[in-house]
C-alpha cells in the first residue's frame, strides 16, 4: 500500500525543487566562465578562428578597468598564466576583497581553475589561512568547484582539512555532484562511506539527478538498491525527476514493471507526481487503468497532491468524492492551504473534504494565516462561526487568538473596535480582549491605558484591570484596581498587588497600603503583614522603625506579629517586648504564650522572669509559667 509515505512524496518533490534551481544557476555561471576563458568558442564564432587580442596590460588595476567584458577575463587569463603560485595567491586574494558579482566570481574561479593546475595542495593550505570568513568561504567554494571538475577524488580526501561543518557540507555537494559526471557510481560510493548524520539529502540528490539525465535507468535502479529508505525515497525522486523531464510516461512505464512490493509502490508514487506535473491529464489515465482499488485510490491522492501545487481548483475539484483516508485528508490539507494563499474564502468552504479532526485543526490555522494577512476582520469572523469556536481550550479557539495577537502587533485601535463591535457574543470574548490590550500595551502602554481606562463601567473594564492586562507600575495598577467598584475582580486585582508590590519597593507598598485601606480593615491587616514580612528580609531595622512609629491599632498589630515571628528563634526577648506592644488583649495573649513557649525550650529561666514582670492577669501569668514548668519537665517519653 501506498499511504505510508504519500505526504512524504510531496515533500520531497517539492523539496528538490530549489536545488535544481540552484544546480541551473551555477550551469550557467560555469558556461559563462567557460565561453569568456576561451574553452568554447562564441556562437558567431568558428571553432579555430583567431581573434586578435588587445594589448597585454601592466597591471591588474588596468585589466579591471577594462569595459568589455570578454577582453577583461582574456586579459586576465593571460596575466594569470605568466604568473607562479604564490603571486596568484595574492592576487585571488585581492579580487576576493571586491564584492562578489557575477563579474568577479567568473574572473576568482578563472584564477583558481589556474592555482589548481599550479598547485592544489598549496592553493588549499593557503586559503585556509584568509582571516576574513566570507571571503575565505567564497574562494573555497570556487576553489573545490575547480578541483573536483578536474580530480574530484583528491578534492574529496581534502575535505577532511575544513573545520567548518556547512561549509565542507557545501564543498562536499559540490565535488560529488562534479564526481557524478565522470564517474556517478563512484560518488555514490563515496556518499555510502560517509557517518550516517552526514549523509544529507543536499548531497545525494545531486548524485542521482546528474546520473539520470545521461542514464535514467541505471540511477533508477540504483536507487532502489540503496539500503536506508531515507536516502532511497530522495536518490528515487531525484532520479524520476531527472528521468521525467525529459521522458515522464517511460518513467512511469518503468516503475510499472517492479515485482510488487514497497519499492514498486514508492517508485510509482514519484513517477505519477511528476507526471501529473507536466501532464496531469495522462496522469489520470494510467490512474485509472489501474487494477487494484485501494492502490488506484492511493495513486490518486499522490497525483492529487502533485497536481495541487499547480492548480489546486482542479485537483481538488477531481478528488473531491475520493474516500476520507490520511493520505487523502493530508492531500486536501495541501491543497487548501495553498488554494489560501489567493483565494481563502473558497479554501474555507471546502473544510468539509477533511473528516480528521488534528488535520482539520491545521488546515483551519493555515487557511486562517494567509486570510488575516489580507482581511483579518473577516479571518476572524469566519473562525468564530466554526464548531469548537466556543469552547475555550479549543485549537480553533487558539486559532482565533493568533488572528488577534498579529492584528493588535499592527493597529490595536482597530483590532479592539472591530472586537468591540463585532465579536462581543463569542465565548472567549473577554480573554481576547485581554490578549489584544496586553499586546498594546507592551507596545504602546499609555495608549492602551487611555483606551481602558475610556471604556464604559462594568464587567470588561473590570476583567481587564483585575487582569493585569497592561504592564502598569505597581502604583498605577494599584490606584487602578482600587477605583473598580466592588467586586472578586476588585479584590483579585488588590490582590495581586499585594503580593508583588513589596518586593520591589516595601515601605511605597506598606504606606500604600496603610493609608488607602482604611474601609477595609480586614485587607489592610493582610497587606501590611505582607509588606512587612518582606520588608524585615531586605532592611529588618528599616522595618522596625517603620512599624513602631504607626499608631495603636491593627495594621501596626499586623506589623507587630511579622517581627514577633522572626525574632522567636533569634531573639525571644525582643520578640516578648513586642508581643507586650499589641494593642489587642486577644493577639497580646496569644504571642506572648508564643514565644514564652520558644524562649521556655532554649533558657527557661530568662523566660520564667519576663512571664513574671509581664503586664498581664494573673491567670494568664500563671498560664505562662505552667507553659515554661513543663517545657523544663517534660512527661515521660516526651523529648525536652
Amino acid at each position: 500500500m501506498l499511504r505510508p509515505f504519500l505526504a512524504l512524496v510531496l515533500l520531497v518533490v517539492l523539496g528538490v525543487a530549489a536545488i535544481v534551481v540552484q544546480s541551473h544557476d551555477h550551469e550557467k555561471l560555469l558556461a559563462k566562465l567557460a565561453l569568456l576563458s576561451g574553452n568554447l568558442p562564441k556562437p558567431d564564432e568558428k571553432p579555430d578562428e583567431e581573434k586578435p587580442l588587445p594589448a597585454a596590460p601592466s597591471n591588474f588595476a588596468s585589466i579591471l578597468a577594462m569595459a568589455d567584458r570578454l577582453e577583461r577575463m582574456r586579459a586576465l587569463l593571460d596575466y594569470a598564466g605568466e604568473m607562479k603560485a604564490d603571486d596568484l595567491h595574492a592576487l585571488v586574494q585581492k579580487l576576493g576583497r571586491r564584492t562578489l558579482d557575477e563579474d568577479n566570481q567568473m574572473m576568482l574561479s578563472a584564477l583558481l581553475a589556474r592555482l589548481v593546475q599550479l598547485d592544489p595542495a598549496g592553493t588549499l593550505a593557503w586559503a585556509k589561512t584568509i582571516l576574513n570568513t566570507e571571503g575565505r568561504g567564497a574562494i573555497l567554494e570556487s576553489f573545490f568547484n575547480s578541483w573536483s571538475s578536474t580530480d574530484p577524488t583528491a578534492a574529496l580526501a581534502a575535505l577532511h582539512q575544513i573545520d567548518d561543518a556547512l561549509l565542507r557540507q557545501r564543498l562536499l555537494q559540490t565535488t560529488l555532484a562534479n564526481m557524478t559526471d565522470n564517474d556517478p557510481q563512484k560518488a555514490l560510493a563515496f556518499f555510502l562511506q560517509l557517518p550516517t548524520t552526514e549523509q544529507d539529502e543536499t548531497l545525494i540528490s545531486p548524485i542521482f539527478r546528474n546520473w539520470a539525465a545521461r542514464d535514467p535507468l541505471a540511477a533508477a535502479t540504483a536507487a532502489l538498491n540503496l539500503p536506508a529508505a531515507a536516502n532511497r525515497f530522495v536518490a528515487l525522486d531525484s532520479a524520476l525527476q531527472g528521468w521525467a523531464k525529459k521522458d515522464p510516461e517511460g518513467a512511469l512505464n518503468w516503475a510499472s514493471t517492479l515485482p510488487n512490493g514497497s519499492v514498486r509502490n514508492e517508485a510509482l508514487a514519484f513517477a505519477i507526481a511528476h507526471l501529473a506535473q507536466q501532464n496531469p491529464q495522462a496522469a489520470i489515465a494510467f490512474v485509472e487503468s489501474v487494477p487494484h482499488a485501494a492502490d488506484r485510490n492511493d495513486l490518486a491522492i499522490a497525483l492529487a497532491a502533485a497536481w495541487g501545487q499547480n492548480d489546486p481548483d482542479a485537483a481538488l475539484a477531481w478528488v473531491e468524492d475520493f474516500p476520507s483516508t490520511p493520505a487523502h485528508d493530508a492531500a486536501i490539507h495541501d491543497m487548501l492551504a495553498l488554494m489560501s494563499r489567493t483565494n481563502p474564502q473558497l479554501a474555507s468552504t471546502k473544510l468539509g473534504l477533511i473528516s480528521d479532526p488534528e488535520v482539520r485543526n491545521n488546515t483551519i490555522s493555515e487557511i486562517a494565516a494567509n486570510w488575516g494577512q489580507m482581511d483579518t476582520p473577516a479571518a476572524l469572523t469566519w473562525v468564530s462561526t466554526l464548531p469548537g469556536s466556543s469552547q475555550s481550550g479549543d485549537p480553533t479557539t487558539a486559532t482565533a487568538r493568533q488572528l488577534i495577537y498579529r492584528w493588535a502587533l499592527s493597529d490595536p485601535a482597530a483590532t479592539a473596535d472591530f472586537l468591540m463591535t463585532n465579536m462581543s457574543k463569542v465565548p472567549y470574548y473577554d480573554t481576547a480582549m485581554g490578549a489584544m490590550v496586553t499586546t498594546w500595551g507592551s507596545a504602546n502602554r499609555q495608549g492602551a491605558l487611555d483606551w481602558v481606562q475610556a471604556l464604559p463601567e462594568g464587567g470588561l473594564k473590570n476583567y481587564l484591570i483585575s487582569g493585569q492586562s497592561i504592564e502598569l507600575s505597581n502604583a498605577q495598577g494599584w490606584e487602578m484596581a482600587r477605583s473598580l467598584p466592588s467586586s472578586a475582580a476588585k479584590n483579585n486585582a488588590l490582590n495581586v498587588i499585594i503580593r508583588r508590590w513589596p518586593t520591589t519597593d516595601p515601605e511605597a507598598a506598606a504606606t500604600a497600603f496603610l493609608t488607602s485601606l482604611d474601609n477595609n480593615p480586614v485587607l489592610q491587616t493582610t497587606a501590611i503583614g505582607t509588606a512587612v514580612s518582606t520588608w524585615l528580609d531586605q532592611d529588618e531595622q528599616a522595618a522596625s522603625q517603620w512599624v513602631s512609629s504607626l499608631p495603636p491599632g491593627s495594621a501596626r498589630d499586623a506589623g507587630t506579629t511579622q517581627i514577633i515571628t522572626l525574632g522567636l528563634k533569634t531573639d525571644p526577648a525582643t520578640a516578648f517586648n513586642w508581643a507586650s506592644s499589641l494593642s489587642s488583649p486577644a493577639q497580646r495573649n496569644a504571642q506572648y504564650q508564643r514565644v514564652i513557649t520558644q524562649w521556655a525550650s532554649t533558657d527557661p529561666t530568662a523566660a520564667t522572669n519576663a512571664a513574671q514582670t509581664a503586664n498581664v492577669t494573673e491567670p494568664q501569668r500563671a498560664l505562662l509559667l505552667r507553659t515554661i514548668e513543663r517545657a523544663a519537665n517534660p512527661a515521660p517519653g516526651i523529648a525536652r
